[in-house]
């Protein structure tokens, strides 16, 4: 599944579950910046994109190795590092812990949803084959850019794409 894929779904489950908890979008959107109000529509609003999306079951246990599986490839490395941060996450209230899992996916890495990101596109070549790699880096993440800046050296060319 790709990235435009994921939004396309997104938006179609975005207005069914704001339809069915009243959430408003613009609460939704500023989720984006930080802004987690205790609001019961909203905390059921992300348990109802997750049941959608069939990443929690009906006993309330998130899908963690399923969530990881969507994320597209460019993004895999910075969004199972939020992942894994935020299994802790425990409530008997699936409301209640979709909201705090969101939440804690945001304070682990609050760029990811505001900021443009770039994708690095790396060509490496070894013993003749051609690879090709695409990797997610956030402008104020020197972890991830550090990291990245190794891969490139070893490669012959690389292109940035927005």
């Amino acid at each position: 599944m790709d990235l435009d894929e994921i939004k396309a779904m997104l938006t179609k489950f975005r207005k069914k579950c704001m339809d069915e908890t009243k959430a408003n979008l613009e609460m939704i959107e500023n989720t984006d910046f930080g802004v987690f109000p205790e609001d019961e529509s909203l905390k059921c609003y992300f348990k109802c994109v997750f049941e959608k999306f069939h990443m929690m079951d009906k006993d309330g246990k998130i899908k963690y190795n399923l969530l990881k599986k969507v994320i597209p490839d460019a993004y895999q490395e910075i969004g199972n590092e939020m992942i894994d941060s935020c299994t802790h996450i425990d409530s008997e209230d699936k409301c209640e812990k979709t909201f705090m899992f969101m939440k804690c996916m945001y304070n682990v890495n609050p760029w990811v949803s505001r900021v443009k990101s770039t994708v690095l596109r790396i060509e490496c070549r070894d013993r003749g084959r051609l690879f090709t790699k695409e990797r997610f880096l956030l402008p104020f993440s020197r972890h991830i850019l550090r990291r990245s800046r190794r891969k490139i050296t070893m490669c012959e060319s690389f292109e940035r794409t927005s």
